[in-house]
């Protein structure tokens, strides 16, 4: 790796991390078996994989349940969910084999990915677009997607 993609990928590290201490930091489970049930499925689902045509790869089923995480959970229990999903989906897609800081970086971006698309539908902007669920989910994926996508795609880009 070259020292930007280097320097990229501790910042996208550190960025997860931040995400990870503020939920350490408000750590709670309003509703244990609710929860337990979402990781579960989300969990599960982290293993499906969607085949789309014309498109050289696959797309995660997992998005839908960390979107539902962040429109009925609190932050601790989607970053929870969140990163289980992207973990469990890094472990059982490895075909050369487990590789940690890969795997760190999936995870660490993903909480930040959560984090922000957390924010976005529960955050300051839910008053500017007049507490509408629909566009404030909509506007969560794009965030989620983004911040999910892109350092994945800068790394890969190097």
């Amino acid at each position: 790796m070259s020292r930007k993609a280097t320097s990229f990928y501790w910042a996208v590290c550190a960025a997860g991390l931040a995400a990870l201490a503020l939920g350490a930091w408000y750590f709670a489970i309003s509703d244990l078996s609710r929860f337990l049930v979402y990781l579960f499925v989300a969990a599960f689902a982290s293993r499906l994989k969607i085949n789309i045509p014309e498109i050289n790869g696959t797309v995660s089923v997992n998005f839908i349940f960390i979107l539902i995480g962040i429109a009925e959970l609190n932050y601790s229990e989607t970053l929870i969910i969140g990163c289980t999903a992207i973990l469990t989906q890094s472990l059982m897609f490895r075909e050369r084999g487990f590789n940690l800081m890969q795997s760190m970086f999936n995870v660490l971006g993903a909480a930040f990915a959560v984090a922000g698309a957390y924010y976005t539908y529960n955050g300051p902007l839910a008053a500017l677009v007049g507490n509408s669920p629909y566009l404030l989910i909509m506007l969560a994926a794009c965030v989620y997607f983004i911040l999910n996508t892109l350092p994945v795609a800068t790394i890969i880009s190097d």
